[in-house]
């Protein structure tokens, strides 16, 4: 369910505090959804630093492999 479905049905059940104050309602779900957006675009980041690493330089990856003696 997406967070104006969410906010329409009085569904939000997230409480948090911030600044020593509850976040209720609105609130709490945009502090989520911010957290979930800072989440993508950081595991992207790693994604693509990962995939020039392995293009450019891949002996790094074939130590981290395992293989039968």
């Amino acid at each position: 369910m997406n967070s104006p479905a969410i906010g329409l049905l009085g569904l939000n059940m997230q409480r948090y505090m911030a600044k020593g104050h509850r976040l209720l309602g609105q609130a709490a779900l945009v502090d989520t959804m911010g957290d979930l957006l800072a989440d993508v675009l950081g595991s992207c980041l790693i994604a693509i630093i990962g995939y020039f690493c392995i293009k450019h330089n891949r002996d790094w990856l074939d130590k981290l492999t395992f293989t039968k003696k």
